[in-house]
């Protein structure tokens, strides 16, 4: 890894008189990767490349996750461990943090914020929504890496002949803001959704946005029902505003007796409203997306 540029810099000589200087923090990191600037993926390896461009769309992801990403062709008994070796060449630069966390099969890793010093990773975020720092904890963690793992189930079904997901946007890129177009709706009324990921999907009519939400059970349906309409008056914005294709929305549950009850809850709102929603377990997200009309 970086074998040119550890063969001609010192960069814990370079660390100590930044350190002696009193330059800490990001602006440290950001001196430190100076050099790994020029090259293609600025030095790194294509598998370390791939890995980083990995955890800066999605921010989150295991080592299983990594390695079913990075090693399809590798036996399943090979992948975590290849993705935790190459896991660990990213922490020596800081370019990643890795974790243990119970219950979690491997490690977790996150980036840091030195990964948005080299070229080609720098993500734009819509205007006053702030990038998370750090590993997220709890049912957070859990929401994003259930945003992970949909999004490898995508690439491996695109292995397999499906369609290859466009401009997947995990939280919070894939929030947007709007503007109320329905007739109640004032000409200032603001709007924000915040779906857990958002990206496009090719049909053979063009390409379809979705955007996706996670429930674990917990939601009240006033909550869920609310959500639906917001999405609702979005799609309304992109037809009305944006003169685009519409979003749909994949709902993603954790088991089927749930999927049921919220399409009970859609079931009750009106028909322009439902016709825009999907419901599915993570099993079957896949294929509620391939084969969604």
């Amino acid at each position: 890894m970086l074998k040119s540029i550890t063969e001609n810099y010192d960069i814990t000589a370079h660390a100590t008189k930044l350190r002696d200087r009193g330059v800490t923090g990001i602006e440290a990191l950001t001196r430190l990767l100076v050099p790994f600037k020029g090259g293609r993926a600025d030095g790194l390896t294509d598998k370390e490349h791939s890995a980083l461009m990995l955890l800066s769309r999605v921010y989150v992801a295991t080592t299983d996750q990594l390695g079913r990403y990075l090693f399809s062709d590798s036996l399943p008994s090979t992948r975590e461990r290849k993705a935790r070796r190459y896991a660990q060449r990213l922490a020596r630069y800081q370019l990643v943090v890795r974790q243990h966390r119970a219950g979690m099969k491997g490690q977790v890793l996150t980036v840091t914020p030195g990964h948005r010093a080299l070229r080609g990773y720098e993500n734009i975020l819509p205007e006053g929504v702030v990038r998370p720092e750090g590993m997220p904890y709890g049912p957070a963690l859990l929401r994003r890496l259930k945003a992970t793992e949909l999004y490898v189930r995508l690439i491996e079904n695109c292995r397999h002949g499906g369609p290859q997901p466009q401009l997947f946007a995990a939280f919070p890129d894939g929030w947007r803001k709007f503007i109320g177009v329905i007739d109640n709706d004032s000409y200032d009324d603001k709007y924000m959704i915040r779906p857990d990921a958002a990206f496009r999907l090719p049909t053979p009519d063009g390409d379809q946005p979705w955007l996706v939400t996670f429930y674990d059970g917990s939601e009240a349906d006033i909550r869920i029902a609310r959500t639906c309409e917001d999405y609702y008056k979005f799609a309304q914005f992109q037809i009305e505003r944006e003169h685009t294709v519409p979003s749909r929305v994949l709902l993603v549950v954790e088991a089927s007796d749930r999927a049921s009850h919220i399409q009970s809850i859609l079931a009750r709102q009106p028909e322009r409203i439902k016709n825009l929603f999907t419901v599915s377990t993570m099993d079957d997200a896949v294929s509620a997306l391939t084969s969604a009309r």
